[in-house]
């Protein structure tokens, strides 16, 4: 009898460990002598795959240092505000020293938008050139002190909890592998295969029959839910191709103009590159088949 076979690795991960684990229970329900020994492997497998599909997906702390940066941003964002307003001052000893206070934090141009531990440094630095001696008469004049420390407070506060994340990480913490753990279920779901083929071949019977039907009704079961979601899909990139189609015959049009030629001549070819105001979008003049990207002014939109 034969044994229907699918293309496993379109499933989405929680999909594909639920397949081996219905695979897994109907080989249990059939109790066939010369199969069993294959099913603790199997079995294994599967649970090695959920565990890893359970597994944390936020490390230790995430939610606390979102929360402290967040602090540490607004403190940064009173600090810069506070030199901008004293750089409209009409005192110019206080415009002097609010460009002074500019100078030094110009040097730090990307510390917000840097990453969690960099920023702390750049932050610390900040704050360290912002307290010396040359700065101290311009933090006075400008009552920055109290502000300075504020940012200072978040920074150690943000450093502090970051250093209890990585106490609590050990060297050999690593995020679980599924592609490798999938491939480990489908080498025990073939095996299964196979031996329920073998069986079928030299020793068939009503209950390795029922077996081999139950898989395949489930292996259909999978063909269909493949089969809706790529026709979906494909819905789905036509019409957003349409779109953009829409979107650009101004500017194609525009292209013609330019290059005498008749309305029309010039198409979307349906392929982009890149993303945001960066995507560049492929365009084919019918007659010659010349190709070329172009970019556009609302392509962020797109």
């Amino acid at each position: 009898m034969k044994i229907n076979e699918f293309s496993k690795g379109k499933l989405h991960d929680m999909e594909h460990a639920q397949f081996a684990n219905h695979v897994l229970w109907m080989c249990g329900e059939a109790n066939l002598k010369k199969l069993n020994p294959l099913l603790p492997v199997l079995k294994n497998a599967v649970k090695n795959e959920e565990e890893a599909l359970n597994a944390p997906r936020c490390e230790d702390g995430t939610d606390d240092l979102r929360k402290l940066d967040h602090e540490r941003d607004k403190a940064y964002q009173m600090l810069k505000l506070l030199v901008k307003m004293h750089l409209h001052s009409d005192n110019e000893k206080v415009i002097e020293a609010a460009r002074a206070m500019k100078e030094v934090m110009g040097r730090f141009p990307r510390a917000r938008w840097a990453d969690y531990d960099k920023e702390s440094g750049l932050v610390a630095k900040m704050i360290s050139e912002l307290r010396s001696k040359e700065l101290a008469a311009s933090v006075q004049l400008l009552a920055a002190s109290e502000v300075i420390s504020r940012l200072e407070r978040a920074n150690v506060a943000f450093d502090k909890r970051w250093m209890q994340r990585l106490e609590r990480l050990t060297p050999t913490t690593e995020r679980p592998n599924v592609r490798r753990l999938r491939a480990e279920t489908d080498g025990a779901l073939k095996a299964v295969t196979d031996r329920i083929f073998a069986i079928d071949n030299l020793e068939p019977s009503e209950a390795v029959t029922r077996l081999i039907t139950t898989y395949n009704t489930q292996v259909d079961s999978m063909r269909t839910l493949l089969s809706r979601r790529e026709s979906t899909n494909r819905r789905r990139r036509e019409k957003r191709l349409r779109e953009m189609a829409a979107l650009l015959e101004p500017q194609l049009r525009q292209m013609e103009g330019q290059r005498g030629l008749l309305p029309g001549s010039i198409v979307f070819a349906g392929k982009t590159r890149g993303s945001g105001r960066k995507r560049k979008f492929l365009v084919k003049e019918k007659e010659s088949g010349r190709e070329e990207w172009i970019s556009t002014n609302f392509s962020s939109s797109l």
